[in-house]
């Protein structure tokens, strides 16, 4: 199996698709909720989440394709287990090692969104301010009631490119989301998209100086 971190998420796939993975055997897991990695808490099949596991996985797999076989393991018994599994210095596997861990699912290039596949609704979900904003300031995003849902938060730039991605999965109880924007988000024009179960708001983010 292979194990990534980003952030508070945790990618896993297993070498069998386990109960309530994806097809290809990942799964996905929220670190801040401080649970255990069982089946019921398995995000791998959140639409809100799709895009994150797949870069997780895909940039991972790019990393593991400019680098040997491991070279030292925690136990005989773990080393003759990689060797009849998975090592490439084993006439009888004839499938890349990373290809084995990795699976299929995700190793092609995660599509970029254009800033023209971005719908701009307009509904009542809620607001976003200060907006002007400043780098490295304090984003808000207030809803017109009280949540009861993750909240996703994607921000991209006048390519469509992600520069910004963060799901907020705790339920709350207020109506109001805060985040800092990071290094990625330098002065310029942005578009934000949240998603809040079944609504998306997406609006015009300009940040200066």
């Amino acid at each position: 199996s292979v194990g990534i971190i980003r952030d508070n998420l945790k990618a896993h796939r297993f070498s069998n698709s386990a109960s309530g993975a994806s097809p290809d055997g990942w799964s996905l897991f929220d670190l801040d909720t401080n649970i255990g990695e069982r089946g019921s808490q398995n995000l791998s099949s959140d639409a809100t989440l799709e895009q994150d596991l797949h870069e997780m996985a895909f940039d991972a797999y790019q990393w593991s394709l400019t680098h040997t076989e491991p070279q030292f393991f925690d136990s005989p018994n773990a080393e003759t287990t990689w060797f009849n599994n998975h090592s490439n210095n084993n006439p009888a596997n004839t499938a890349l090692w990373q290809d084995v861990l990795f699976g299929t699912e995700f190793t092609a290039t995660p599509p970029t969104l254009s800033i023209n596949d971005i719908e701009f609704t307009q509904n009542d979900l809620g607001y976003i301010y200060p907006n002007p904003i400043n780098e490295a300031a304090e984003l808000s995003i207030k809803f017109n009631k009280n949540l009861t849902n993750k909240v996703g938060i994607i921000i991209y730039n006048s390519l469509g490119q992600i520069t910004y991605r963060k799901t907020v999965l705790e339920e709350k109880s207020s109506n109001e989301v805060s985040l800092i924007l990071n290094n990625n988000i330098s002065a310029g024009n942005y578009i934000i998209k949240i998603i809040y179960g079944s609504n998306v708001l997406s609006r015009k983010l300009s940040v200066g100086n």
